[in-house]
């Protein structure tokens, strides 16, 4: 059963996407904060805080919630991760270098050690951004995923 859940972590933390699209390195760099609940089965809850300097490279803190189907309690995956992004025609590619995972203390031992040694994640996502208000963006990954984003800064 964790097996699923690290392969939705997985798909969720590769990629975004907006319409129109934004197509300027200028207006990626920055830190954004993106969220997306609801997702898949059970209730998965997603935020990115992502810094993306003009040099290429980005940070990336990530909190997955995970909610099973009638368990009222709430787990937490933490993922911290290092890379490089670029745009090309109209798509940010992001390629992930680094990262390390923790989870919270709730989380039973058999799935935390499941989720700290076994969570492989892409080392590449594709995202298409679309802006739709004062410094927001739809982010819509490659698999279809979606995050609200707002640029802080």
């Amino acid at each position: 059963m964790c097996k699923w859940l690290i392969l939705i972590v997985a798909v969720l933390l590769n990629g975004c996407a907006l319409t129109p699209n934004i197509e300027s390195a200028d207006e990626i760099v920055g830190g954004w904060e993106c969220e997306s609940k609801d997702d898949f089965v059970g209730q998965i809850n997603y935020r990115d805080k992502i810094d993306y300097n003009a040099n290429g490279t980005f940070k990336k803190n990530s909190t997955v919630e995970i909610q099973m189907p009638g368990n009222p309690e709430t787990y937490e995956i933490y993922i911290d991760g290092i890379g490089g992004w670029m745009m090309k025609d109209g798509q940010l590619t992001e390629h992930l270098s680094k990262y390390d995972v923790a989870v919270s203390s709730n989380i039973p031992a058999r799935y935390a050690d499941e989720f700290k040694n076994d969570l492989d994640l892409p080392q590449k996502g594709v995202w298409t951004l679309k802006p739709f208000g004062d410094n927001q963006a739809l982010k819509t990954s490659q698999y279809g995923q979606k995050l609200t984003c707002k640029k802080t800064y």
